[in-house]
């Protein structure tokens, strides 16, 4: 058994819970250390907007009246993410950027710079633990239903790919297969979830569900993307690739 760690990148808070919770559990199961590692900031006007009540909120069925910065808004996307790897047991987490998070909008704005960046990310960590595992999103062949690709996803996989003749060992998870219909859900493999594991996987969507204002948690993940997490929720299973 290898003791080295394994470790999953999450793009944006949630797309570890969405589509690699299973895996982590899996993972944790076999022995071996988790760590997850945020990549980027998650900063979004669209998100901030629903929140301090610019657009209607269709979850609460409201305009919610909550004046946060965007600043306060990140902060409390990080609580989210921090709380749903305490969810599933990761041993380490990390926020890249001295924990910041990487700007979120450079991947529309510059993808050739960012892709870059995620590479030396995933770098740094083989540097730092050997023959480490390294798990991220299929952003290349995940789809959003309009058929594109989110490009923060997609630099996962294009970093990866740049990193092929000097690390080996990757796996990529879907989020938007989730989607789909059940039965058009689809990837190279599929990991079918033991009950324990799906338990520990919708305690982690939870997470990203809870709206207690008074608390500093808005449920960020779940205003962004409800059809999403419920689907992740409901299936018993995760989807994977490998690179070609």
């Amino acid at each position: 058994m290898s003791i080295q760690p394994i470790i999953f990148y999450a793009p944006h808070q949630d797309d570890e819970a969405i589509g690699m919770a299973g895996a982590v559990q899996e993972q944790k199961e076999a022995g071996r250390a988790v760590y997850l590692v945020l990549l980027t900031d998650g900063v979004s006007e669209d998100w901030l907007k629903i929140l301090d009540g610019r657009t209607f909120c269709r979850w609460h069925h409201t305009y919610h009246d909550l004046p946060l910065t965007m600043e306060q808004m990140i902060w409390a996307r990080k609580v989210e993410f921090v709380a749903s790897a305490a969810r599933l047991g990761a041993d380490k987490i990390f926020i890249l950027d001295d924990a910041q998070g990487l700007d979120d909008t450079e991947p529309y704005i510059d993808y050739r710079r960012f892709v870059p960046r995620v590479a030396d990310a995933i770098k740094r960590f083989e540097a730092k633990f050997p023959g480490a595992s390294h798990r991220l999103v299929s952003g290349s062949l995940d789809l959003l239903p309009d058929g594109t690709t989110n490009p923060t996803h997609r630099a996962c996989w294009d970093a990866a790919a740049s990193l092929r003749s000097q690390i080996s060992d990757f796996k990529f998870y879907r989020v938007y297969t989730y989607f789909q219909p059940v039965a058009a859900r689809t990837a190279q493999f599929q990991l079918n979830l033991k009950p324990a594991w799906r338990v520990a996987k919708q305690a982690a969507l939870n997470e990203y569900k809870l709206f207690k204002p008074e608390a500093g948690r808005f449920a960020i993940g779940y205003h962004s993307a409800p059809e999403l997490i419920d689907a992740a929720y409901n299936d018993d299973k995760e989807y994977l690739d490998l690179l070609p």
